[in-house]
């Protein structure tokens, strides 16, 4: 999957905690690209009930010209309607 990734941080402005040395007070955000690839295997034990035995995944976002690299790794119950 292709697509975006929005991150953002804020600092509180309760008189006690404004640093002007630092930027003092507020919010920033930022989008960035994102991707993810993976796949994975789900063993049918009905037509509706099935084990999702491995996923596999590795995600990858860009933010302030930074990659992060990361990997997912999951298992679980799958029910289908």
């Amino acid at each position: 999957m292709f697509g975006g990734a929005h991150a953002s941080t804020s600092e509180e402005c309760d008189g006690a905690r404004v640093h002007p040395e630092i930027g003092g007070c507020g919010s920033i955000g930022e989008n960035s690209f994102a991707m993810t690839v993976g796949g994975g295997l789900d063993w049918n034990a009905t037509p509706h009930i099935g084990l999702r035995l491995f996923q596999a995944e590795y995600f990858m976002t860009n933010f302030a010209s930074v990659r992060e690299n990361g990997a997912r790794i999951s298992t679980g119950v799958v029910f289908r309607f």
